[in-house]
């Protein structure tokens, strides 16, 4: 499941003010009386998501205002619709979803407008339609669909049954994918925890990479490059005997540029996304990993995890909304 995390901020979107009392007034009298949309159309599966939101007018304290429902969600009235290229409207339902814990505002309510089993058509245009009438407002947008995003070395087929060379200082092991106008990758480490009250942890975490803008169409990953990536995604931890490494998992995530807010503010993307999952490294990795003096603070065997392995975050995060934080 990918899950659009991203939380408005109205205080960075439009600067506010702040009094001695620190009473926030978050805009001036003459701010628009709008919608604020953060909408993504993925083809990778058939799960489309908008976030709405309003701007918050208010006078008082910040802390309120910002994670106060009444105050930054739509009246129950909105209606969110995807329209098809045929130009059928289809209903978006409110879904609540936990509430975020992180960034700059944490919402007590967390409503995103989804659509489940609704795959999109490469390259054919589709508009989001917002009808808010206690708002006098209807906002939309079109955005044209992304071809499919597809690894082209490694290629899934040979993900399955292989093991990859890691250690070559000379041809360092890298990925190839379908070039798009933008791109982002992410790299998961996967591996487990052996802790010394003998519990036994799935672990995850992911690094990506920063938004290409120019059609390049792969990464190289040498050895200290990846240890870089260890050091900065896994902490040192007392409670942890040993660790033992699994496998890589690599994403790439195409995307278009953001389509214009017709009646409204906001981001509009259309992305694709490809997935090598359990890319198994040869040996000498898990011993290079194990040895050398960049990671070995961390603890991990020689010998790797060839076990069951339980995915402890299956959540498809989408990394160009990330960067709106």
């Amino acid at each position: 499941m990918k899950t659009i995390r991203l939380i408005l901020s109205a205080a960075i979107l439009w600067g506010f003010s702040v009094s001695c009392d620190n009473v926030v007034e978050m805009f001036p009298d003459n701010a628009p009386d709008t919608l604020y949309v953060i909408g993504c159309l993925d083809g990778y599966g058939g799960m489309q998501q908008v976030k709405v939101r309003k701007l918050i007018h208010g006078h008082g304290e910040g802390a309120l205002l910002i994670n106060d429902p009444e105050y930054y969600l739509p009246d129950s009235s909105t209606r969110v619709y995807l329209q098809d290229p045929a130009g059928i409207l289809t209903t978006m339902n409110p879904v609540v979803y936990p509430r975020q814990t992180g960034g700059l505002v944490v919402q007590d309510s967390n409503v995103i407008w989804q659509l489940d089993n609704y795959p999109l058509i490469p390259g054919q245009k589709y508009t989001l339609k917002i009808d808010n009438p206690a708002m006098g407002q209807v906002v939309t947008s079109t955005i044209t669909t992304l071809p499919t995003a597809a690894f082209t070395y490694p290629v899934p087929a040979s993900v399955i049954h292989s093991k990859f060379k890691f250690t070559d200082p000379v041809k360092p092991f890298h990925i190839i994918f379908t070039p798009a106008s933008a791109a982002i990758w992410s790299i998961s480490l996967k591996y487990l925890d052996f802790m010394t009250n003998g519990d036994t942890l799935f672990r995850k975490a992911t690094f990506s990479g920063q938004p290409n803008y120019g059609g390049n169409s792969g990464r190289e990953f040498d050895l200290p490059y990846l240890f870089m990536i260890f050091n900065r995604l896994i902490q040192d931890d007392p409670k942890v005997d040993f660790r033992m490494f699994y496998r890589f998992d690599f994403l790439v995530w195409n995307s278009s540029s953001s389509a214009k807010i017709n009646g409204g503010m906001g981001v509009f993307y259309a992305v694709h996304h490809a997935v090598l999952k359990n890319v198994c490294p040869m040996e000498s990795f898990n011993s290079a990993l194990a040895d050398s003096i960049d990671t070995k603070h961390l603890k991990f065997s020689r010998i790797p995890y060839n076990g069951p392995y339980t995915d402890p975050d299956s959540t498809v995060l989408n990394p160009f909304f990330s960067i709106l934080r």
